[in-house]
């Protein structure tokens, strides 16, 4: 047999896998801070470059004031295509540097540079072009004086807005990269913590045990008496669930012993009823000896009490037989002409509240059943319409042949099933919430005979419900196939 790791084995197989986790996630955060940092170093050098730039542009802007003094005094025309060359190398700068990843500052002030600059070349045109006769030159160049000197200012303020630019960034850079830093070491720090203060959430995450046994658990809560878990690979957990077995198998001896009593009771009680129902009738015939006002009265109420107690036994017997797997003999019936008996009979009985039920069938909707099972289907979901439904309300039957499946829907008016009570409802003794205020109110086991006539004919049983706004039973069985007809029309039966 392998050995088992203990709890705590795992425990300590988690926190170092944890805490190498951490190590890798903090070499990381640290790698993304150097990156943060290498990328302001960046920012700073393509500043530089700008500050550089800025350099060249006085410089040339020097030349070109230069070379046009020059050629005011000689009307030497190499001049003129010096200052043409040394234009051009203005307007490539200015072109190279609205390349580059400036911030809305330095692009503001470089489109002011670049006006300032277009400004002037547009004034020089005509000295460019020699089109200044040489009397005039002094005059066009005077003119073009203030105009270097706004450029000279232009370039001014896009070297202070470079130089505020970088130490913006530069600071912001390194906030980021000492708050990024502190908060990875404090993060790095509470999980470290944590894993050693919190050992339960690791066991949760890594313990297929408790999966298992949260499955048991719940298979339980629906009354599946029959689950066993596996034994774990823990020693503590291979413990556990042997005596998680023995429980489960204590409670359904246990389980069959009540079902067993149950059945044994209302079988005992049958017969006595039925004398008592018996004796109940022939004094209301007052066959004995007339009676009062008073005795037929208090008769009467016996009689119905005796009625409903006799129900209830009908459905324990039932529930008992569905339950001890009586063998049933299934033939093709069509569901529809069920339906419509069985509305029938519900239709007589809300009669005196002005319920209508309503009876929808496909042809042909055949399955292969126990048509005497298939109707206390019917008669039990009809019944727990009828209970809530208001006066004057509607129940709705329709049958319907889906693909391979014949689908059963009986639809009421009444208050609705509350979320939380969907899955109960189908319990033994189980009573809705709304359900234990109705008069004359069941014992909670109409559903559960429909749940287990369902499962007996390979089908199965659901609910869907706005609360407040009536329940919509469906239940889907097996269909027989037959070739595709044409629905019937919807049949009232009042």
């Amino acid at each position: 047999m392998p050995r088992r790791m203990s709890v705590g084995s795992r425990l300590a197989a988690a926190f170092a896998v944890h805490v190498a986790i951490l190590i890798v996630l903090l070499i990381f955060h640290v790698g993304t801070i150097r990156e943060s940092v290498r990328a302001g170093h960046e920012l700073s050098e393509t500043s530089a470059r700008l500050y550089a730039s800025s350099t060249e542009q006085v410089a040339r802007l020097d030349q070109l004031q230069e070379t046009l003094s020059k050629y005011v005094v000689t009307a030497d025309t190499g001049y003129l295509a010096k200052f043409e060359q040394v234009s051009n190398e203005v307007t490539a700068s200015l072109e190279r540097l609205a390349t580059l990843p400036l911030d809305e500052r330095e692009r503001h002030e470089l489109r002011r540079m670049e006006d300032a600059w277009n400004h002037l070349r547009e004034r020089a045109r005509p000295l460019r072009q020699g089109d200044v006769a040489a009397p005039f030159l002094a005059d066009s160049a005077a003119v073009l004086a203030p105009l270097f000197t706004v450029l000279y200012q232009r370039v001014g303020s896009l070297e202070a807005a470079s130089q505020a630019a970088l130490t913006d960034r530069l600071a912001a850079s390194a906030d980021s990269a000492a708050r990024a830093e502190r908060v990875s070491w404090a993060a790095a720090a509470v999980a470290l913590l944590l894993s050693i203060l919190v050992p339960g959430l690791f066991v949760r995450s890594m313990s297929r045990e408790l999966k298992a046994l949260q499955a048991g658990t719940r298979a339980v809560a629906r009354g599946d008496f029959d689950y066993r878990l596996p034994i774990g690979r823990t020693r503590e957990f291979a413990q556990l669930a042997g005596d998680f077995n023995t429980m489960t198998r204590r409670l359904g001896e246990l389980d069959s012993m009540q079902r067993e009593f149950l059945s044994r009771v209302s079988h005992d009680l049958k017969t006595p009823l039925a004398s008592m129902r018996e004796t109940v009738n022939v004094l209301l015939d007052e066959i004995a000896a007339p009676l009062t006002p008073q005795q037929r009265t208090l008769l009467l109420l016996n009689r119905e009490s005796g009625e409903r107690l006799a129900a209830m036994i009908a459905k324990l017997l039932n529930l008992s037989a569905l339950e001890a797997g009586t063998p049933a003999v299934l033939t093709p019936h069509d569901v529809g002409d069920i339906a419509r008996s069985a509305g029938h009979a519900a239709a007589i009985a809300g009669r005196e509240r002005g319920i209508r039920v309503v009876v929808d069938a496909d042809p042909d909707a055949i399955v292969r059943c126990d048509a005497e099972r298939v109707r206390q289907l019917f008669d039990n979901l009809l019944e727990n319409a009828l209970k809530f439904s208001p006066e004057g309300g509607t129940i709705d039957v329709s049958v319907r042949t889906i693909d391979d499946q014949v689908a059963i829907t009986v639809r009421d008016e009444g208050p609705g099933v509350p979320e939380e009570e969907r899955e109960r409802i189908f319990e033994r003794f189980f009573q809705a919430k709304e359900g234990r205020s109705v008069p004359g109110r069941g014992v909670g086991l109409g559903l559960t005979i429909c749940r287990e006539i369902a499962h007996l004919h390979g089908g199965s049983i659901g609910v869907e419900s706005s609360e407040g706004r009536g329940a919509a039973f469906r239940v889907l069985l097996p269909a027989v196939e037959l070739s595709p007809a044409r629905s019937a029309p919807a049949e009232a039966v009042a």
